[in-house]
């Protein structure tokens, strides 16, 4: 039955009494009002509901969660989020990593002044462990390209992740677990940075790329792939832009593969003195130089880890590295506009006869280059195999984690990577992204195995105001450390350092 009755909470209010018969012949009743539509609603005890993403993926699995869609009327929230049955996070929407594999159950518990209300999603969230792999390098292929419908189209919007194939293109095969690659950033609407990894994550934890305004910029990484085989990106924090990723190899969790060997950073080419090649590259005329039989990296090695830079650049454009001589190649290495010393982490197979091969792309003008080798692969299980991870923060000089304080010019500091963020102790190397933010002057950043306040060579070169990243992948210290060095010609200057690991080698 419907009953109709007078209410006076409010001038021209009205109400009903709605009567419902339940099991048992039991009955129920409910109200609503109908009046001022700007009349807020009476106060009710909690409705609790959440969200998580990603709800899969490998160890050191960074989770958000959400519940400002699905819970209402809450003021505290409690989060177990491993059924343990303690209160892990009294945030509102918090993130949690977790470290090993297994399937956990997340619980929330939310609060009023009216009541409580309680949600448990059972077998919620699955962390698998990854496997060691090998590496089968490829010729560079693009895989993304937003600007023409590569992979994804149409633009990335902030705080908005996308998720787009891997395997099963450009020579990945299925059962790939990681990629190595370059992600370029272009046409952006606002500074920012760029997010890639396995798993779509809105307000990811860590960054693979930083950028400014109208500045097209590349920067090399080794990642994990996501369940089925894809990337995903998320572009922060607000604003558009077009994305572009090539991928350069892969990693595949059996034996079939190559397997890596750490180097000390050694420079195999300096167009400045003479160091493999002489005299600047001229625009759109590729030049090969060796790599195997150099600097440590034999001659049956198959690809090699490195870092290229580019420096003294007449015009703006864009480099290609790779196993082939192209004066037209279809992928790039490296961004640059004019008069930025610029750098970028590589991973790449060799041609024949252990060479790689380089091409100045602009309309006209020369450039020099560099490359210092930080290790190199050789095919069969002689050496280190790759295990990939979700990419988890190692250093933050800003916060306190890993270092506390700025590093000053030539003077070496040393932070613990092993036994951290996944990496264990049996692990030879890392790869990662370093980023260095809020430096007082020009100038270079040096990462490598052992502590050098005059490091005969560089990981990342940047200018002043310019949050600027680049992969790694580097060989491991004693004790299982890395250790930077800030190197300046300008004077006395201080800069913060990021580094996020995304893997490390095991034998």
């Amino acid at each position: 039955a419907q009953v109709h009755f007078p209410h006076t909470r409010s001038a021209g209010d009205e109400a009903w009494l709605q009567r419902t018969s339940g099991p048992g012949g039991l009955m129920s009743y409910w109200y609503a009002f109908a009046g001022d539509p700007n009349e807020a609603p009476e106060p009710t005890a909690p409705m609790v509901d959440f969200t998580a993403s990603p709800t899969a993926g490998i160890e050191q699995l960074w989770v958000g969660f959400d519940n400002d869609t699905v819970t209402s009327g809450a003021t505290t929230w409690a989060w177990d989020f491993n059924n343990d049955g303690t209160v892990d996070s009294t945030e509102r929407n918090p993130s949690w990593v977790y470290p090993t594999a297994g399937t956990y159950t997340v619980s929330l518990t939310a609060t009023n002044a009216l009541g409580t209300d309680s949600m448990t999603r059972s077998n919620y969230i699955t962390v698998t462990a990854p496997q060691p792999t090998t590496y089968v390098p490829v010729s560079p292929t693009r895989l993304l390209d937003t600007r023409n419908g590569n992979g994804l189209s149409g633009r990335f919007n902030a705080n908005m992740p996308r998720t787009f194939q891997v395997s099963g293109r450009g020579g990945v095969p299925v059962g790939a677990t990681a990629v190595t690659g370059n992600l370029t950033v272009t046409n952006q609407s606002n500074p920012g940075f760029v997010y890639l990894g396995p798993s779509p994550i809105k307000y990811p934890p860590t960054s693979a790329l930083n950028f400014p305004l109208g500045d097209s910029r590349a920067n090399g990484v080794t990642l994990a792939l996501g369940p089925g085989g894809t990337l995903s990106a998320t572009f922060a924090p607000t604003g558009s832009t077009d994305l572009v990723f090539d991928v350069t190899g892969y990693f595949v969790p059996n034996t079939t593969g190559s397997t890596y060997f750490p180097l000390e950073p050694s420079r195999v080419l300096d167009t400045r003195d003479g160091t493999g090649l002489a005299d600047p590259f001229s625009a759109n005329t590729p030049r090969t130089f060796a790599v195997g039989g150099v600097a440590g990296v034999p001659a049956n090695a198959v690809a090699v880890a490195a870092n290229l830079t580019v420096t003294q650049q007449s015009m703006a454009g864009y480099l290609y590295l790779g196993p082939t001589a192209t004066a037209n190649p279809a992928s790039s290495t490296l961004n640059f506009p004019v008069g930025d010393n610029r750098a970028n982490n590589v991973i790449l197979a060799l041609g024949g006869g252990g060479t790689l091969s380089a091409t100045y792309v602009a309309s006209g003008g020369t450039a020099h280059l560099i490359l210092d080798v930080t290790g190199y692969f050789v095919a069969g299980t002689s050496g280190a195999r790759f295990v990939p991870l979700t990419p988890s923060r190692l250093l933050d000089t800003r916060f306190g984690n890993g270092l506390s304080g700025v590093f000053t010019e030539y003077s070496p500091r040393t932070f613990q990577v092993v036994g951290r963020g996944g990496v264990p102790a049996s692990a030879v190397g890392v790869t990662g992204n370093l980023t260095v933010t809020m430096q007082t002057k020009n100038g270079a950043m040096y990462v490598g195995p052992n502590a050098n306040a005059n490091p005969p060579t560089s990981t990342l070169n940047f200018p002043i105001g310019d949050s600027r990243a680049n992969g790694v992948t580097v060989a491991l210290g004693a004790g299982g450390t890395l250790s930077p060095t800030y190197m300046t010609t300008w004077g006395t200057g201080t800069t913060h350092l990021v580094f996020d690991v995304t893997g490390y080698f095991k034998p």
